[in-house]
C-alpha cells in the first residue's frame, strides 16, 4: 500500500519535476495531456524520441534496418550494451549488428539520425578505471563511431564483488565511475550514465562524477505500472538531481498487454517458469489489467500503448522491444498522444491494488 512516506516522496517529486532542468523541456500542461505530445526528451546534450528501443533480445531475423526506419523517429534512443548478443548468432555482439545497420542507414538516408546507448558490464577481472576506458573503446569499433552518444555503467558492482575478509567485499564502483570520467574527457563519450542504481548509489555517483566536471544525465532501471511503488524513492532522488530515468520492461514482459490471458492457456509462455510466474501476475493484477483496457477501449489505444504512454507521463523514456515490425509500430504508437491527469492517477491507484513486477535487481 501507499505509506504516508510515500505519499510524501510523491509529492516531492512532483514538486520538482518542474525544477529538474531536464523534466521542465519535456513534461508540461498542455490541456487534455499532461506531457507535450509531440516534445523530445532531453537526456544531457541528447534531445531524443520519447520512446527508446532496446537489444537484449535482437536476433538474426530482427528487420532492425525496416523498424528503424519505418517505425522510430528521428532521434531514437538505440540502447544496447556490450554484453548483449544475437540471439542465433554465433557470438555475434548487439554492438556490431547495430553498426552496421547504421552504417547503412547513413549511406541511404543521411538525414535520419539515431542516437546510441551502450553499456559497461562490471567483473570480477575488470579492476579499475582503465578497463573502462578499454571497454568503451572496443565498444566504439564495434558500433563503428568515435564517441558514444550516452554510455552507462550496466549495474553495481555488487553482482560478484570480491571477498576482502569474511564478511568484507571490495566493490569497484568508484573506481569505474573514474573510468567513465576519463572516457568523457577524453571524447570517447558525449554523456554519462549508470543502471540499475537506487536513491544512494544515485547520490554517491553523482557526487564522484561531479567533482570529475562530469554531469550524471541517467539512470536505467526496472520501471512500469507494476513496479511503481518500488521505484518511487529512486525516481524522487533522480528527479532531484536532474537525472532522467531510463525504464526497462515498460510492459512488465508482456503482463500489461493483454497478449497473456489466464483464460486462455495457449496464450502462456511455453517455458515452464515462465508460465509459472506469468499465471502467477495474471492472477494479482486483475484490477491493473482492467484499468488498462478500460483507458485503452476509451482512447482507441491498445494495453501496451496506454501503459508506454504512462511511462511517459512520469517522465520517464521509456525503453521497448523490438520484437518485429509489427509490435515496434504498436510501441511507438504510444506518443503522439497523451493520458490525462485523472487517467494517470487512475493507473496509479490500480498500481498500487496489483502485484509488484519481479523484483531484478535490488534499487539501493
Amino acid at each position: 500500500t501507499i505509506t504516508p512516506y510515500i505519499l510524501l516522496l510523491l509529492f516531492i517529486s512532483k514538486t520538482t519535476n518542474s525544477l529538474s532542468p531536464q523534466s521542465s523541456n519535456s513534461i508540461s500542461n498542455d490541456g487534455d495531456g499532461i506531457y507535450n505530445d509531440n516534445a523530445n526528451i532531453q537526456i544531457g546534450t541528447l534531445s531524443t524520441s520519447p520512446i527508446s528501443i532496446g537489444t537484449l533480445n535482437l536476433n538474426q531475423q530482427t528487420p532492425l534496418y525496416d523498424m528503424l526506419m519505418k517505425c522510430c523517429p528521428s532521434g531514437t534512443l538505440i540502447d544496447t550494451a556490450e554484453a548483449y548478443e544475437v540471439r542465433d548468432g554465433n557470438g555475434l555482439k548487439a554492438e556490431s549488428r547495430i553498426g552496421d545497420v547504421l552504417f547503412d542507414i547513413r549511406k541511404t538516408n543521411p538525414e535520419k539520425q539515431f542516437y546510441i546507448a551502450s553499456k559497461f558490464a562490471p567483473q570480477l577481472y575488470r579492476s579499475g578505471a582503465k578497463s573502462v576506458l578499454n571497454a568503451c573503446c572496443e565498444s566504439c569499433e564495434r558500433l563503428g563511431v568515435d564517441r558514444i552518444d550516452l554510455y552507462q555503467i550496466h549495474y553495481p558492482d555488487t553482482v560478484a564483488p570480491i571477498k576482502v575478509v569474511k564478511g568484507i567485499t571490495h566493490k569497484k564502483d568508484e573506481k569505474y565511475w573514474d573510468g567513465l570520467a576519463d572516457a568523457y574527457h577524453e571524447g570517447l563519450i558525449s554523456n554519462v550514465g549508470v543502471c540499475n542504481y537506487g536513491p544512494s548509489m544515485v547520490r554517491r555517483a553523482h557526487a564522484a562524477l561531479l567533482a570529475r566536471d562530469v554531469p550524471l544525465v541517467s539512470n536505467q532501471i526496472n520501471f512500469n505500472l507494476m513496479r511503481y511503488r518500488s521505484s518511487i524513492e529512486t525516481k524522487v532522488a533522480c528527479d532531484l538531481l536532474g537525472v532522467r530515468i531510463l525504464g526497462y520492461h515498460p510492459v512488465a514482459k508482456g503482463a500489461l498487454t493483454g497478449a497473456y490471458q489466464l483464460e486462455r492457456p495457449d496464450t502462456l509462455p511455453e517455458s515452464p517458469s515462465k508460465r509459472y510466474r506469468m499465471r502467477w501476475y495474471l492472477k494479482r493484477n486483475e484490477p491493473l489489467v482492467d484499468a488498462l483496457q478500460d483507458v485503452g477501449t476509451k482512447r482507441g489505444k491498445t494495453m501496451a500503448q496506454v501503459a508506454i504512454n504512462w511511462s511517459i507521463c512520469k517522465g520517464v523514456l521509456p525503453i521497448v522491444g523490438v520484437k518485429d515490425l509489427a509490435q515496434t509500430e504498436e510501441n511507438f504508437g504510444a506518443i503522439g498522444w497523451s493520458l490525462t491527469g485523472d487517467e494517470v492517477r487512475m493507473l496509479d491507484e490500480a498500481s498500487d491494488r496489483s502485484c509488484e513486477f519481479e523484483r531484478g535487481f535490488v534499487l539501493e
